[in-house]
């Protein structure tokens, strides 16, 4: 492929229904490459996308069926022999998924890990650096949008990110994930930063879990960031108003961020995210063009952002935008008082509904307290991570015959996997789902809570085709019980299905 037409085809590699790819698609088939049939597969189903979430027709399904199969049958051809071999390293296998479009990657999801009886740090570093280099590099990357890495020891983050830095990509996504339980060295330091901002100019979301991820990042075109932890990008918990720093962090158009104080149920905040470092963080200069801010995602560990300092300062900001978690304490809910005059003036101020029967306030408190207050769902509600393993969700057939249990934290997974490229019918039926899930009880405690909640099949079934799945096959990594869960919604006896929470042993 000459740079020309690789040009022309990256900048309309993610519409629908471009001409470029349509007449490149009739070249490659009629030089009967595959790659030719998929693209014009993909195309029909972009059209045929059905906007009211009414089920599948056989049609769009043999055509799924049929861009399945030639993935399949030649993903590995398109990943080429230095990917195999890579893949091939003795060590423990390099967890993946790869999501194709048009025969190319557009999404590469890894986590990497190690076993210390196997193979040593310095092997373990090796064996990473050459896997994703060999995915990032290879011939079906190159119009890859988005890249997420989970690794299990924080050395492994300064490698990944030389290893991403090394040649310009067409990257709008990026998440890096270090589930290190112990955290004894330095963020990656500046000069690395600014290579790999120079090297993804095109990015537009990044997100970052764990402490002490990077230590600046300089990004002019940077939209939206996601911290799990305060410390996972250093920088932003310094002041910068010092002009003699060099290192300072300048994200001049991010107008979203999202906070979590921490990264795992397992790990407390750190002491990073005490109120004065976090009114540092959240009225950072860095970021003038900030716009809105989601702290929703802190319902187990809200009290570091229930104090009266950092309240009033994010009044001052006044985001157009603001999400704040539930207040489960009495000081917090003191604090929302004390500060709700300040906080009314902001246009939009959210909060999730999944706790909010837990709340220190009741829900009339809180909208008399904050009359434009909306309490809403608010997708991914809580990230996987924060899902306990014993957390169930039953699925009942509308006549009972049928029942599956499904691990809720897998669920989470595959929806947030899948979350971006769901359409917006597809992702009104999972966050129903998901809100009811939260909204009904393990047992009836007195509290009026329900125990069951009623869901429509057919929206349902929709979303989970969009995600890949169909009534022939899964994907290889899917969890079992989901796919059990599927042919549940399959079910065209009934139209609704009834859900209910177990507590699994």
């Amino acid at each position: 492929m000459d740079a020309e037409l690789a040009r022309t085809l990256a900048r309309s590699y993610v519409d629908d229904q471009s001409h470029a790819w349509a007449v490149f698609g009739d070249q490659l088939a009629d030089a009967g490459d595959p790659r030719g049939e998929l693209i014009a597969i993909e195309q029909r189903l972009a059209a045929r996308d059905d906007d009211d979430g009414a089920d599948i027709d056989d049609e769009t399904r043999a055509l799924w069926k049929r861009r399945h199969a030639l993935v399949e049958a030649n993903q590995a051809r398109w990943l080429g022999d230095e990917v195999a071999a890579a893949l091939a390293l003795p060590g423990r296998e390099l967890g993946r998924v790869l999501t194709w479009r048009y025969g190319y990657l557009e999404r590469l999801s890894l986590w990497f890990s190690y076993e210390t009886d196997k193979e040593s740090f310095e092997q373990a570093r090796a064996r990473m650096t050459r896997q994703v280099g060999a995915l990032l590099d290879c011939d079906a990357a190159r119009f890859l949008r988005s890249f997420a890495c989970s690794v299990s020891e924080q050395g492994h983050i300064d490698d990944l990110v030389q290893v991403i830095a090394r040649t310009p990509r067409a990257v709008t996504a990026l998440e890096l994930s270090c589930w290190a339980r112990e955290v004894d060295q330095p963020a990656v330091g500046t000069a690395r930063c600014d290579a790999l901002a120079h090297a993804l100019p095109a990015l537009r979301q990044l997100k970052l879990h764990g402490a002490r991820m990077l230590q600046t990042l300089r990004h002019a075109a940077l939209e939206t960031l996601q911290l799990d932890r305060a410390d996972a990008l250093d920088g932003l918990l310094e002041d910068n108003n010092d002009i003699a720093r060099d290192d300072a962090p300048e994200l001049p158009a991010l107008s979203h961020l999202d906070l979590a104080l921490r990264n795992s149920p397992y790990y407390t905040p750190v002491d990073a995210t005490q109120p004065p470092r976090l009114v540092t963080l959240l009225c950072n200069p860095a970021m003038p063009a900030l716009r809105s801010i989601d702290l929703s995602r802190n319902d187990d560990c809200s009290e570091p952002l229930y104090q009266p300092e950092l309240l009033a300062a994010l009044a001052e900001r006044r985001p157009e935008t603001l999400l704040l978690p539930t207040p489960l304490g009495e000081h917090a809910a003191d604090a929302l008082r004390a500060q709700a005059g300040a906080l009314s003036r902001i246009a939009k101020l959210s909060m999730p509904r999944l706790y909010t029967h837990a709340s220190a306030v009741s829900e009339d408190a809180l909208r008399e307290m904050l009359p434009a207050l909306q309490i809403e769902a608010v997708l991914p509600h809580r990230p996987s991570w924060a899902v306990r393993g014993r957390e169930v969700l039953e699925v009942n057939s509308g006549d009972k015959s049928e029942c599956v249990w499904v691990g809720f934290a897998s669920l989470m997974e595959l929806i947030e996997e899948h979350w971006p490229a769901l359409g917006a019918p597809q992702r009104a039926a999972v966050d129903g789902l998901i809100a009811a899930y939260e909204e009904i009880d393990y047992y009836d405690e007195g509290d009026g809570r329900p125990l069951r909640a009623e869901l429509r099949r057919a929206p349902l079934r929709a979303a989970f085709e969009a995600m890949g799945l169909d009534d022939e096959a899964a994907p290889y990594w899917l969890n079992g019980r989901i796919v059990e869960m599927y042919k549940v919604l399959c079910d065209e006896r009934h139209d609704t299905i009834d859900i209910e929470k177990v507590w699994g042993w």
